[in-house]
């Protein structure tokens, strides 16, 4: 088994451990020679995920004093998971960040930031009601 790197440099072994992302796995045209079609197979029933964060700071803090806040809601992947920002850095306590996956992080990762502001805002109405604090 032998690799070359990006400077060009082959390193050869009796094994190799091949550790990279999914979609590196993906590009078949790395693969000299090429994969046997039962492995291609295999690699193509995963994709990739986007995994997205959220920071949104507000004028003052309404929501409770914990590590995570999570959200049940009839679409799991509706805002389901805010994590306040002052549990970890003193200097931040006015920031909450929202973790979305799948669909809806890429169509929030597309759409409007005030859409996305609102969606926020609307989401920890949803577990706090109604509050005066205002993203800044």
């Amino acid at each position: 088994v032998c690799a070359t790197d990006f400077n060009q440099v082959k390193y050869c072994a009796n094994y190799g451990i091949y550790t990279f992302s999914i979609g590196v796995l993906q590009d078949e045209e790395k693969f000299k020679p090429a994969l046997p079609q039962h492995k291609i197979d295999a690699i193509d029933m995963f994709s990739n995920a986007l995994y997205l964060k959220i920071f949104v700071e507000f004028n003052e803090t309404f929501w409770d004093d914990v590590e995570y806040i999570g959200r049940a809601s009839i679409d799991r992947e509706d805002y389901p998971l805010f994590q306040p920002m002052g549990k970890f850095f003193d200097s931040k306590p006015n920031v909450i960040f929202a973790t979305l996956t799948g669909e809806t992080a890429y169509r929030v990762a597309a759409q409007d930031i005030e859409i996305t502001k609102q969606e926020v805002r609307d989401a920890l109405v949803s577990m706090y009601g109604e509050f005066q604090a205002e993203i800044v």
